[in-house]
C-alpha cells in the first residue's frame, strides 16, 4: 500500500476559495459543510480540483478532509454521481485545479515562516551569548 499524500491546509483552502467563487457560494459555508445547493457543488469541485491538480492524491483522503464519511468513500460517490449531473462544468475543475497548482507552487517559494525565522534566531543569539552577551 502506497504512503498517503499529505496536502497543506494553504492548498485545500485554495480549492475552497475558488470553488466557491465559480458557485457563489459562502467560503465558510463550504468550509463547514453547509447543505445549500451551491456549497455542495463547490465542495465536491474542490475535490475534484484537488484530485486533478495533485495526482499522488487519493480520493478517499481527500474525502476525509472534507468530511465524506469516516473512511472518505463517500467523496468517490458523491463525485462519481456529480459528473453525471447537469450542473457538473468540467472547465470548473480545471480552475480549481489551476488555483491548486498556483498555491501549491507559492508554498514551495514562500519565505520563511515566522517560527522558522524565530528558532534560526534564537539559535543565533544562543551562539553569540544572546541579549546579555553571555554575562549572566
Amino acid at each position: 500500500m502506497g504512503q498517503a499524500t499529505v496536502i497543506a491546509q494553504d492548498v485545500v483552502e485554495a480549492a475552497i476559495v475558488a470553488s466557491a467563487k465559480i458557485f457563489g457560494a459562502a467560503v465558510w459555508e463550504v468550509r463547514r459543510g453547509g447543505t445549500s445547493h451551491a456549497a455542495v457543488r463547490a465542495r465536491i469541485t474542490a475535490v475534484a480540483g484537488l484530485a486533478a491538480a495533485i495526482p499522488g492524491a487519493r480520493l478517499t483522503g481527500l474525502g476525509r478532509q472534507f468530511g465524506y464519511y469516516a473512511n472518505g468513500r463517500g467523496a468517490i460517490e458523491r463525485l462519481h454521481r456529480a459528473r453525471q449531473a447537469t450542473w457538473w462544468r468540467e472547465d470548473a475543475v480545471e480552475m480549481v485545479a489551476a488555483a491548486v497548482t498556483r498555491a501549491t507552487l507559492d508554498a514551495a517559494i514562500a519565505p520563511r515562516t515566522r517560527a522558522a525565522s524565530h528558532a534560526r534566531h534564537s539559535v543565533v543569539s544562543h551562539e553569540t551569548g544572546g541579549v546579555d552577551g553571555g554575562r549572566i
